[in-house]
């Protein structure tokens, strides 16, 4: 399963707005014991890379 980075480009939304969002309901999705076994987020431009980085444990 595969998730880009929707508006923060051409529409502005607030990158780190939107990988709160991304991540914390990518966290509460994992905790239901689905059988997903890959997340992957796509980060186009290093900027968005580095702020979902940032909240993703090392």
């Amino acid at each position: 399963m595969a998730f880009p980075a929707i508006s923060c480009g051409v529409y502005g939304y607030p990158v780190e707005l939107a990988a709160k969002i991304a991540i914390d309901t990518l966290r509460e999705f994992v905790a239901t014991a689905n059988p997903i076994r890959k997340i992957l987020l796509a980060c186009l431009e290093e900027d968005v890379f580095h702020t979902y980085s940032a909240r993703l444990p090392p």
